[in-house]
């Protein structure tokens, strides 16, 4: 509750400073009006107005050296509730004690708050905390009383008006329609007849509706209602009600300024002159006249509307009419026009009152976050002095440089030594700049919270604990890019940057994403490092190099920003594992037969399998038979292939009489492929049953022409020569698993998916499914940058929509990755306290072949008893048992991964699940 207060007068003591800087523009205005008077025109007049309007809403302005506000004095203090410097050092209560430490994070900081147990927490509430939260209360309360009335009579007037029938005089219709058409007006209007209406209205802005009080038509002549709807048609052209509403709105929020009460009040009596003069601008200069009368015949037999944001009259404002009136007699068609001098003054006042007064400090230029990381470097560094010169006035009075040494020391003395700054973020609040620069210490982090007013001068300072969520995301944060160091083993001597590369291709077994190869001279030896683009992809790494028979694995560590700018400034960026020197041969699978064949018009509605014969063994259980509308065959069961693999056969149902197109991959969709992963180029089986007397069907002219093209290309691609492997090749599916078991059961993962876009659009958004036992707390992309994810659970499983920090081009390589936690995989073995055993079959839902590839880490001290597969590869690493296992899974297809191992009595506690 103490923070919503606290909020509540943040928000007041802004709008308190807002209230005062708009008050000065309009005495500003004010001030202009008088000088100019006849010299500017209605709509000039009006306009002046609309500065103040542009004021209030816009949410920031630029600083400038000619803004009024660098001549009248210094709002920023005003208003405020919450002293800037409150920053307070006091005993922790326990609990406060147990909070600190709940947030620690093993990987940031390994030590933990000791000694008097002493920290620092927020702000304490200001002595004048009651008195300012009562004046916060009474303007929203006064806002909402104001906001309930203005929608409570407008729906009034609203349900009064729906009820009524629209006026059908076909006389007036027509009139309303010249008028229409005189202003360009395209919008439907509908005229009411109603009796509580004071004065002829315009109601609404989305359906709007002309009011015209009782008798009114009998009253005036067409040439009199004339003159109405063009003033009102005048209302619609310009947007008044859209405008009445807007400042309604900023009317609630500054409901206690009298001086903007009295700016809207003249706003709307010059808008009134203003859409007079667009009405006269529409008529005859000797009409002028009748205009006038018109207008002051209205006085004489109706009232004056109450005001109503979605309502604009003609009689707004009796006082004004003998200005009214002046103006009508003295208006020139060519007055309502811009001049050169009109648009110069609102120019000039737009720059005066747009901008903000420009600060006298050169930091003003800089970004607040660069500013706070110094002013943490000048804390560290003990200059207390330079760092207190960019307090603002507030913040100088609380604090000077003796006590910021002293809160600093103080600091120091609970949390530890300083060790370095782990991040910044930062936030916006009303126009100031909140920047959070994250330092450890030696018992832990803290968050340093610097608040900047829109002079860059510093309005607040706080040290604050950090949470877990915040620790994690600077961890995730830090670039997914890893460099992976080899050397050659004793025997193998490499003597250029070829020869290491070949070996390392020759190492690796599937595709990994790599790049910026490079070498160096170490110990006498030619060492190699490449750049991966994840962590989990950089283990594996490590797993094929460690079973290289020439080549033995170094290190594998994240690369931080000049190691990266050496690699991109020294490495190859050509020499990639997936573009290896290998000369691995294929070619594409070549349709071979096809039953029936292409192009045949007489075939039997009796046939039952369509098939299709490559010249090649094609990958089991992957295929695409595409087609659609009724040109596609009813399928009667699943296809399968023969069992040389080389035949794959179709069931379906044939009808007499019909046109069947049956396509072998397309564009989009490619999963007839050889074990390789070569897809086939599509090709078409066109052809037709014969009709139930036995003739042949007639095969479509244009249908023939098109299956043509297409299997010409088939042909074409079929015919070519072998030729190597490139980065043309459709590189897989692929799924990379990274499973750390803890003693207690939980596995944290790490997973890499990387996959060709297929789609004719770049991609903005992707989403996948998991189980509701993962649990994912991160994601990022190949960059290592976060990734904004959402969840939305159904049944037992998480789908995770996401989206990318870029657009994935047609036919790029789509990276991202995630970590997390799952529970409940593993569990006690039937009968046993200490052996447990893990089971999980994972079917890949990419609708397309899945490279998978997956490591677990076994607790440490666990012996291992089995696998599933038996020929699960294994090692040891740091004294724990890792096991490995790819596999090239079908589209539909699943891999099964399992296994057993005992832990030390006493080491295996909390499990999810029983045996």
């Amino acid at each position: 509750m103490e923070s919503t207060f606290e909020q509540l007068s943040i928000v007041f003591g802004w709008l308190v400073r807002s209230t005062m800087q708009v008050s000065i523009l309009v005495c500003l205005i004010l001030a202009v009006k008088a000088t100019v008077r006849g010299r500017l025109s209605a709509r000039g007049h009006y306009c002046l107005w609309l500065l103040l309007f542009i004021r209030m809403v816009m949410p920031w302005a630029p600083a400038s050296s000619v803004s009024v506000f660098n001549i009248v004095p210094d709002l920023r203090d005003i208003g405020k509730t919450i002293p800037s410097a409150a920053v307070v050092v006091k005993e922790a209560t326990e609990q406060e004690i147990e909070i600190f430490r709940s947030v620690q994070n093993d990987e940031i900081v390994d030590s933990r708050l000791r000694g008097n147990d002493r920290m620092v927490v927020n702000q304490s509430r200001p002595v004048s905390f009651q008195a300012d939260d009562i004046l916060a209360l009474i303007w929203l309360g006064g806002a909402l009383i104001f906001m309930v009335y203005i929608f409570a009579t407008s729906l009034c007037v609203w349900i009064e008006i729906r009820c009524r029938r629209p006026l059908t005089d076909q006389k007036v219709l027509d009139l309303l329609e010249d008028c229409k058409r005189q202003m360009g007006i395209h919008t439907p209007i509908t005229v009411v007849e109603n009796s509580r209406v004071g004065s002829p209205a315009l109601f609404g802005f989305i359906r709007p509706r002309l009011l015209l009080p009782k008798g009114m038509l009998a009253a005036f002549g067409p040439g009199e209602l004339r003159y109405v709807f063009l003033h009102e048609l005048a209302h619609v052209k310009r947007c008044d009600i859209v405008v009445n509403w807007l400042m309604s709105c900023l009317q609630v929020l500054h409901w206690f300024n009298p001086l903007i009460w009295y700016a809207f009040y003249r706003m709307r009596a010059d808008r009134e002159l203003a859409c007079d003069a667009l009405a006269l601008s529409r008529t005859q200069p000797s009409q002028s006249a009748e205009y006038g009368r018109t207008i002051v015949n209205l006085l004489e037999r109706f009232s004056r509307q109450r005001y109503l944001p979605a309502m604009a009259g003609i009689l707004e404002s009796k006082s004004q009419l003998k200005r009214r009136i002046t103006m009508i007699a003295r208006f020139k068609k060519s007055s309502y026009r811009w001049s050169v001098p009109a648009v110069i003054l609102l120019a000039v006042l737009g720059c005066v009152v747009l901008t903000n007064a420009q600060g006298t400090s050169q930091t003003k230029s800089r970004e607040p976050k660069a500013m706070a990381k110094e002013f943490v470097e000048l804390l560290v560094k003990g200059r207390f002095s330079t760092a207190a010169r960019n307090f603002d006035s507030t913040v100088k009075n609380e604090m000077s440089p003796e006590k910021l040494k002293e809160v600093w020391s103080s600091i120091t003395g609970q949390a530890g030594a300083f060790k370095r700054q782990i991040g910044i973020r930062t936030e916006k609040f009303l126009g100031s700049d909140i920047v959070f620069v994250t330092c450890e210490f030696k018992n832990g982090p803290l968050d340093v919270k610097v608040v900047y007013n829109n002079k860059r001068q510093i309005s607040g300072l706080w040290f604050v604990p950090v949470s877990q969520k915040v620790l994690k995301g600077y961890q995730n944060s830090k670039s997914m890019v890893q460099i992976v160091t080899f050397r050659p083993k004793d025997g193998f001597s490499p003597r250029t940057a070829k020869d290491i590369l070949d070996r390392f291709n020759n190492c690796v077994k599937f595709r990994v994403n790599t790049h910026h190869f490079r070498t160096e001279i170490r110990e006498g030896k030619l060492y190699g490092s490449i750049l991966t683009d994840s962590s989990a992809e950089g283990k594996a790494l490590e797993l094929m190099l460690n079973q290289c028979n020439e080549l033995e694995f170094v290190n594998s560590k994240a690369a931080d920003e000049q190691e990266l700018a050496e690699h991109y400034a020294k490495g190859s960026p050509g020499l990639k594992t997936t573009e290896s020197s290998r000369a691995v041969k294929f070619k594409n699978p070549q349709v071979v037969s096809t039953k029936p064949a292409a192009f045949a018009n007489n075939v039997s509605a009796s046939l039952k399998r369509i098939k299709v014969t490559f010249d090649q063994p094609m990958m089991d259980e992957s295929w695409s038979w595409v087609g659609g509308d009724d040109t596609y065959p009813k399928t009667t069961g699943q296809p399968r292939y023969d069992r040389r693999g080389t035949t794959c056969s179709l069931p379906v149902n044939l009808q007499p009489g019909k046109v069947y197109w049956v396509g072998i991959n397309s564009a989009r969709y490619k999963n007839f492929q050889t074990t390789e992963g070569v897809s086939a180029v599509p090709y078409v089986i066109l052809f037709a049953t014969k009709g139930r007397n036995g003739e042949p069907t007639v095969i479509p002219d244009n249908f023939i022409e098109e299956a043509k093209r297409i299997n010409a290309r088939a042909g074409k691609m079929s015919s070519q020569p072998e030729r190597k492997a490139t980065a043309e090749v459709a590189e897989p599916y692929t799924q990379i698993m990274f499973n750390d078991i803890s003693n207690d059961g939980t596995i944290s993962f790490e997973s890499t998916i990387r996959k060709i876009s297929r789609d004719v659009n770049p991609v903005k958004t992707t989403s996948f499914v998991n189980s509701d036992f993962v649990n994912v707390t991160s994601m990022s992309d190949n960059k290592g940058r976060p990734i904004k994810f959402t969840t939305k659970h159904k049944g037992s499983h998480y789908r995770y929509n996401l989206t990318f920090n870029e657009p994935v081009l047609p036919g790029e390589t789509m990276v991202y990755a995630s970590e997390g936690t799952m529970t409940g995989l593993i569990k006690p073995v039937a009968g046993s306290k200490d052996t447990f055993e893990y089971f999980m079959t994972h079917w890949p839902a990419a609708g397309q072949p899945t490279r998978r590839i997956e490591t677990y880490l076994l607790p440490e001290g666990a012996e291992l008893i089995s696998t599933t597969p038996e020929d699960m590869e294994r090692r040891t690493k740091n004294g724990r048992i890792e096991l490995h296992q790819e596999k090239m899974i079908p589209a539909g297809g699943s891999i099964t991964s399992a296994f057993q191992y005992r832990l030390p009595v006493g080491k295996g506690g909390g499990y999810d699940g029983e045996g």
